[in-house]
């Protein structure tokens, strides 16, 4: 159970330090930074004992969360509840924006009608990462056997607010590295199991969405730079547990393999862009929270989605080891975070 809490505390945390760091003036592209710079700002926010606002990638996964652990007794009873707290969430936001003097940089288009009685929450321009929001199904369908509900909760979600298979995989994607963690399958086998169980999704999604073939292009681009990226760190099959880094593999190689994901990607593409840095980055810190916020929450990027995800990660595979207390102890949201994350546990293992 302490490491459901932890997922849920430690993926706010990382999403919030990841937003902080989109909003510091010395993190623009351009600067080099080394991780003695990284490591004196983690120091100076640990000591400091910062007053952590999440940003509203935590508000939507809180949202989920609040769905999954609210009585529902199917998966369609789950997307209503899911699709009306998501509308909550996009109210509440737009008012602390309100209430915030200078406009915070995720600002997001309210959505084009009010579909509340329904499963599907439309935006104009859906600005920010479906990913984050999703790593609770995969907690609360973490049992091999649940695979298809996993699938459909989390793809269903994605597409609640975008359309394109690259960013609804995204949310597959962070659901089912969810559920391998608390399976206790190795982090370098979590992209490869992913790529074995594509083609189930993909025939749920040529059932359900119509015009399926118009996505065609877009799927086969997220199933081919996730094969690229598996065949560069050599963990494209079962027995290759160590991932192949360069020998000089810091901040400075680190952007630069981000950025050129950035460049292959447009808004509609952060699925992929997203999913592939925080997995990268829990891959190359391990254990070692300082390590991963270098690499997932202080990089050029959307380092405020790829932080939540990564942080609700490692929360599952390592609970709050190596986590100074003092980041998250006036973490906003921390008490709702800690109960969601003890509810899930119990309706996920209903016999303890």
């Amino acid at each position: 159970m302490d490491r459901y809490e932890a997922a849920m505390v430690l993926g706010a945390l990382g999403n919030a330090m990841g937003f902080h760091n989109t909003n510091q003036e010395c993190k623009k592209p351009g600067l080099k930074l080394d991780e003695s710079d990284l490591s004196n700002e983690i120091d100076a926010l640990v000591a400091k004992s910062t007053q952590w606002k999440v940003s509203f990638d935590t508000l939507m996964h809180l949202a989920t969360a609040e769905a999954l652990t609210s009585g529902q007794e199917s998966l369609k009873t789950f997307y209503s509840q899911a699709a009306k707290r998501y509308l909550l969430a996009l109210d509440a936001h737009q008012n602390r924006l309100a209430n915030t003097p200078t406009p915070a940089r995720e600002s997001i288009q309210m959505p084009t009608r009010n579909l509340t009685g329904s499963c599907h929450v439309q935006f104009t321009e859906p600005m920010f990462g479906a990913a984050a929001r999703t790593m609770c199904i995969g907690m609360r369908f973490s049992k091999p056997q649940q695979l298809n509900d996993l699938l459909q909760a989390s793809i269903e979600c994605g597409r609640m607010t975008h359309s394109f298979p690259t960013a609804f995989l995204g949310t597959f994607c962070t659901a089912l590295f969810a559920s391998y963690a608390i399976q206790g399958k190795p982090i370098a086998h979590w992209g490869w199991r992913m790529m074995e169980v594509m083609p189930i999704a993909e025939q749920y999604c040529e059932k359900k969405i119509a015009h399926f073939s118009d996505y065609r292009e877009n799927w086969f681009c997220f199933e081919t730079i996730w094969q690229f990226y598996l065949k560069l760190r050599g963990i494209q099959k079962d027995g290759c547990d160590i991932p192949v880094f360069p020998k000089s593999y810091k901040i400075e190689e680190q952007n630069k393999l981000y950025r050129g994901w950035r460049s292959e990607s447009s808004g509609k593409q952060k699925g992929l862009e997203t999913t592939l840095i925080a997995y990268d980055a829990l891959l190359v810190a391990g254990g070692d929270w300082k390590k991963l916020c270098y690499s997932a929450m202080f990089h050029w990027g959307e380092s405020d989605v790829t932080g939540a995800i990564a942080g609700c990660l490692y929360g599952i595979q390592y609970g709050f080891d190596n986590v100074p207390s003092s980041l998250y102890l006036n973490l906003e949201f921390k008490d709702e975070l800690e109960q969601l994350g003890r509810k899930l546990y119990y309706i996920a293992n209903p016999e303890r």
